[in-house]
């Protein structure tokens, strides 16, 4: 399932189909409580915030934002890394 944040709140909004998404990390939750929280705070912040795919482990990770193309993601990733000066990794979903 991915998670989109709107001005009402977090909500599940489906299941992830086939296809690669490339997402900016901002960390990974034991709790999806946790994973949501974070994400509307990157919500106010002013980005598009989404639950990622989980990992392996079973973590949620909350990403500053899930794209289509590898392109929008490494900008985003520099962008926080390089000017905000904030941890974040990048991941590729398929």
């Amino acid at each position: 399932f991915f998670t989109t944040v709107t001005e009402e709140g977090v909500e599940n909004a489906g299941p992830v189909v086939d296809k690669t998404y490339y997402s900016v990390i901002a960390g990974s939750f034991r709790d999806l409580e946790n994973a949501q929280q974070k994400i509307a705070s990157l919500a106010e912040e002013g980005f598009q915030s989404a639950l990622a795919q989980s990992s392996p482990d079973g973590f949620y990770r909350a990403a500053f934002g899930r794209f289509a193309t590898k392109r929008e993601a490494i900008n985003l990733l520099y962008f926080i890394k390089y000017t905000l000066k904030e941890e974040a990794w990048y991941l590729v979903e398929q």
